[in-house]
């Protein structure tokens, strides 16, 4: 019997303690996130993309030069997002880059013949920072 009565005491007092801190959680205040800076928005490349046969040509129509240039190729795409480092280029100019060229962090390469450019990405830097460009061909 006392055994009975002391396993009664201690659930009630589980069932309290479950009930307090539910309580608790419920009217403690929300804590709103506040970001510690102003989300970071990149200015946008002008960029002209083109495809001819396996390759994208993508054109500066810009003033200035870019450098430390990125193409990504599907990089938000299930299955996607493969890359090629481009360098520089020059207002202006275009460069041709080979679909086969593109390659993902494990080394596997983009295959023209079985897998389609959905989304093309240009990350490069210009004299006035950072920019991008996200299109389609």
């Amino acid at each position: 019997m006392t055994r009975a009565l002391l396993a009664l005491c201690l659930g009630g007092l589980a069932m309290g303690a479950g009930a307090a801190v539910r309580s608790y959680e419920q009217s403690r205040p929300i804590q709103p996130v506040r970001p510690t800076a102003a989300p970071t928005r990149f200015p946008r490349l002008p960029v002209q993309l083109a495809r001819s046969g396996s390759r994208i040509l993508v054109t500066n129509l810009g003033d200035h030069p870019w450098t430390s240039c990125m193409v990504d190729v599907n990089a938000g795409v299930r299955g996607g997002g493969f890359s090629k480092e481009v360098g520089a280029v020059g207002a202006g100019d275009q460069v041709a880059l080979r679909l086969d060229a593109f390659a993902r962090t494990d080394g596997r390469r983009l295959d023209p013949s079985s897998e389609q450019v959905q989304v093309v990405d240009v990350h490069c830097d210009t004299p006035a920072g950072w920019a991008h460009f996200t299109g389609g061909l």
